[in-house]
């Protein structure tokens, strides 16, 4: 079975709580919970793990693009910073931010 298809966000969109990660579509349906009443977690770790799951579609995507890339030749050691690989680092560089909070 395939994970749910990304984009995902961190936070709850009713009570603004960051407990929830859901769908970024029509849908909007739950994914992951980040507490839980027998679990103490301050609100910013919370926020923290929020984060990273719903990084997480894209940082597979990521990952499954760069291996790609090396598996096909579009990426060796002697590639040149290119359009292709700066594309490929930049969407890296966004997932990374999104699952650090530094978006």
């Amino acid at each position: 079975m395939a994970h749910t298809k990304g984009p995902w966000c961190g936070g709850d969109k009713i009570s603004g709580l960051p407990t929830y990660v859901y769908c970024d579509d029509a849908t909007g349906s739950a994914v992951a919970l980040t507490s839980f009443e027998f679990v103490r977690r301050t609100s910013e770790e919370m926020e923290a793990n929020a984060r990273l799951i719903a990084a997480a579609p894209d940082l597979l995507e990521f990952v499954q693009q760069i291996f790609n890339g090396i598996d096909t030749g579009m990426i060796t050691i002697d590639t040149p910073a290119d359009e292709t690989l700066a594309n490929i680092l930049l969407r890296g560089r966004k997932a990374l931010s999104k699952a650090t909070g530094a978006i």
